[in-house]
């Protein structure tokens, strides 16, 4: 039996960047083997009710390698010997704050760190979705290596041309998770409604709104901006296919965009953005939002990406070639062949 764990919340949050995780892993093996039909359980469901009778196959994209991950974050099978393959893919690492120091942080629980080293001697090295977990890994002497967020990747927009608008008549900011940013990004509203006062003009939920989002929406209303919630499924992303530009806090509406070979920028304020913004390759338009170190907001964070934006703007945004190609690279030495190595184990 095939199980893959998803990250999405369907009973909480619903967080729409949790679903895309999940449905671009299930995409990118079904490109290889059609007939892939799993069954799909949340990652804090122990898989123990599944028979004993097989082995099992299971696949856990965004799975993550913070202390306590089995079994607190993932509590898989008891006995971890029914698992006859296990692919956890784009691994994910948890801390609050968006700096060196959440990565440089060497600490690690025995249980944990003989959890991760047994998984790598048992299925291979922990496939990564920035440097920064790599290079933690590697300290601690467990095997990984840079594999990138997977929605990143789809097979079908591999080696296409980017779509680049010569005039932004659509941009998308999408809301921060902490209400320490509310003052940052009423500013990055007013600037962008000022910059482009012709275009559509949206603000986008990527889950269910709660206190915050709702206080922010009436606010955006107020600006002069559209709201989107996307909280939900991964279909509801597709919302962004006819808008040109996005800026803002959630990572997967940067990664969207970007895997749509469309600009955005990043507003980096948390430690997977941080992840992200320094990794060589998928840098470019990541704008820190806070002081390094530290979760006090930056000031002069909303310059600088309007800044970055104009530069842009007067460029085309042809400094977004890089990253595309980075993605493309990516895709075709590293995603696509260990693709082929999950599909030839799951085939067995």
């Amino acid at each position: 039996m095939n199980i893959v764990m998803t990250t999405f919340p369907a009973h909480a949050s619903r967080n729409v960047g949790d679903a895309m995780i999940t449905q671009s892993a299930i995409e990118l093996i079904k490109n290889q083997y059609s007939e892939f039909d799993p069954v799909i359980v949340f990652r804090e469901k122990p898989l123990d009710g599944f028979t004993k009778r097989q082995k099992h196959n299971v696949i856990a994209p965004g799975f993550s390698v913070a202390n306590n991950t089995y079994p607190d974050l993932f509590p898989l099978f008891e006995d971890l010997g029914r698992m006859q393959n296990f692919f956890p893919i784009g691994c994910s690492y948890q801390s609050s704050l968006p700096g060196m120091s959440a990565f440089n942080d060497g600490s690690c629980n025995p249980k944990t760190l003989s959890f991760l080293k047994s998984m790598v001697e048992l299925f291979g090295p922990f496939p990564c979705r920035d440097k920064l977990i790599v290079d933690r890994l590697l300290k601690l002497g467990v095997s990984a290596f840079y594999m990138g967020d997977l929605v990143l990747f789809d097979h079908t927009k591999h080696r296409i041309e980017p779509t680049l608008p010569k005039r932004v008549r659509s941009v998308v900011i999408t809301l921060q998770h902490h209400i320490r940013y509310i003052e940052q990004v009423i500013i990055l509203m007013k600037r962008i409604y000022r910059r482009f006062p012709e275009a559509r003009r949206y603000v986008s939920l990527h889950a269910i709104p709660n206190n915050m989002y709702k206080i922010l929406s009436v606010r955006a209303k107020e600006i002069g901006f559209e709201i989107l919630e996307l909280g939900g499924p991964a279909e509801n992303l597709k919302a962004y296919s006819d808008i040109d530009l996005h800026i803002g806090y959630r990572l997967h509406g940067h990664i969207y965009f970007l895997r749509q070979r469309k600009p955005s920028i990043l507003f980096v304020e948390d430690n997977r953005a941080y992840g992200m913004s320094r990794t060589p390759g998928t840098e470019y338009g990541c704008i820190d939002t806070c002081l390094e170190g530290t979760l006090t907001p930056d000031d002069n964070a909303t310059d600088r990406a309007m800044d970055f934006l104009e530069n842009e703007i007067d460029h085309s945004f042809q400094g977004y070639h890089g990253i595309f190609e980075f993605i493309d690279q990516t895709y075709a030495k590293v995603v696509s062949p260990y693709f082929t190595q999950i599909v030839e184990r799951l085939r067995t």
